[in-house]
């Protein structure tokens, strides 16, 4: 028996599979009309005939019955099963995948909350499931909404970018609320890229388990799909960052454009206003003008009106009368509020280098005994500093912000198990260790 060959299965049935728009538009729209409940699951040749004539109602102006009957018997292949007792219709499974996978494209939202809950869910199932059975069912299930979620975020944007090319190609008919609003949606999708980018932190403890158990004896032979796992994730950081370059370079343009817009259009205005007003003026019979009825005779000026020192060609410099100094008014400082602000400068500066040395000093374990638990050294700063838990806070802070992002070092946070110290029994930290990687 010969291999199945997907080039050529499609090349002998893409007409079939794949057919010209306004008989694809007509399963949509049936698909469209089961979803709104107007019919039942199963229909009737009458009903198909609807769908046809509503399609094509802008290019066919007579009733074609041979070609409309052409048609469902086109759509029977893959499409349309047919009841031939009963004489009516229903659709295939190829016909209701491929409509709802089109659905789901075109609707679907994403939500950052959902997928950081996601990454929990499936990182907990690795505990739970055999790699082989987390692979195949947990992962691959997720891998899907993941993908689709990216791709709805790159779409929002692109859409973004292409409202506003439409509106700005329509010259002088500028609508300045509409691009401002495009505006705010670039904004609003750069926080959420961000949102996402934060959901998928949880994403690099499943690569560190996951290279973790590809130097374990069992998971030498599961090493294609451990490498899977990994590359999918760098794959749809990657995407993300792509997307954050996309809103970041578009927004300072967009900001630029309407800028530009802003000023064409009070040019615009103020020409229509002058040209207004000369074709509706009238000269009375004393020569003076007399404005439209709808413009009042005010005269605006400004609320200080500057005034100039003129100095002719030929003066000296004696000659040039001096400008009265202003009076200058040195306010009054508190001393005792100054002296505490100062203080705290200080403070805060002394603050920052305990923590830069306590960093150095965290470094310097890692490089001699190549691990060292955090949870512990979190404890050991706190007796240090006497019980201040705000420096041990900015200090822990720096150090998973420098040692998550580290190529040469991981960290490992057991989130089911929790260190305390006897001193400050109120506290617990997660477990925690950093170490250097081999």
């Amino acid at each position: 028996m010969d291999a199945f060959n997907l080039y050529n299965e499609v090349k002998q049935e893409y007409n079939n599979l794949l057919p010209n728009r306004n008989i694809m538009l007509v399963i949509f729209h049936l698909y469209q009309r089961i979803e709104n409940k107007e019919l039942d699951t199963t229909f009737t040749e009458d009903d198909i005939l609807k769908s046809i004539r509503y399609v094509r109602k802008n290019d066919i102006k007579t009733e074609q019955t041979e070609q409309f009957n052409q048609t469902i018997r086109s759509l029977q292949k893959f499409f349309l099963w047919r009841d031939e007792n009963k004489n009516v219709y229903s659709f295939r499974p190829y016909a209701e995948q491929l409509c709802g996978e089109i659905a789901k494209v075109l609707s679907d939202t994403f939500n950052p909350t959902e997928i950081e809950e996601d990454f929990k869910f499936i990182l907990n199932k690795l505990d739970d499931e055999p790699f082989p059975k987390w692979y195949e069912y947990t992962f691959d299930t997720y891998r899907r909404k993941v993908s689709a979620q990216t791709s709805v975020l790159d779409r929002k944007v692109a859409k973004a970018i292409l409202e506003f090319r439409a509106e700005i190609n329509q010259n002088d008919d500028y609508d300045l609320s509409s691009l401002k609003n495009i505006v705010d949606i670039l904004s609003g999708l750069g926080v959420q890229t961000r949102e996402l980018n934060i959901a998928f932190r949880s994403s690099r403890q499943i690569e560190d388990w996951m290279i973790n158990f590809q130097k374990e004896e069992k998971g030498i032979a599961y090493f294609k799909e451990t490498t899977d796992v990994i590359q999918y994730f760098k794959g749809i950081r990657n995407k993300l960052q792509i997307i954050g370059r996309k809103i970041d370079g578009m927004k300072p343009k967009l900001d630029e454009y309407i800028n530009n817009v802003n000023q064409q259009d009070f040019y615009r205005k103020f020409k229509l206003l002058l040209k207004y007003t000369l074709d509706n003026s009238q000269l009375t019979k004393g020569g003076e003008v007399c404005l439209p009825s709808n413009i009042y005779n005010e005269c605006i000026l400004p609320d200080k009106i500057q005034k100039f020192l003129i100095i002719k060609e030929n003066w000296s410099l004696e000659q040039i009368p001096s400008q009265r100094t202003t009076k200058v008014i040195i306010p009054d400082t508190n001393k005792e509020a100054s002296l505490l602000e100062l203080r705290r400068c200080n403070e805060q500066t002394a603050m920052f280098k305990r923590i830069k040395l306590y960093l150095e000093d965290l470094e310097y374990q890692l490089n001699t005994s190549k691990e060292v638990d955090f949870s512990m050294y979190f404890f050991e700063i706190m007796e240090k500093e006497h019980g201040d838990i705000n420096v041990a806070v900015r200090f822990a802070s720096r150090a998973m912000e420098k040692y998550f992002k580290s190529k040469i070092h991981q960290v490992e946070i057991h989130q089911k198990e929790k260190v305390s110290y006897s001193l400050y029994p109120t506290i617990a930290v997660w477990k925690t260790t950093i170490y250097k990687r081999k």
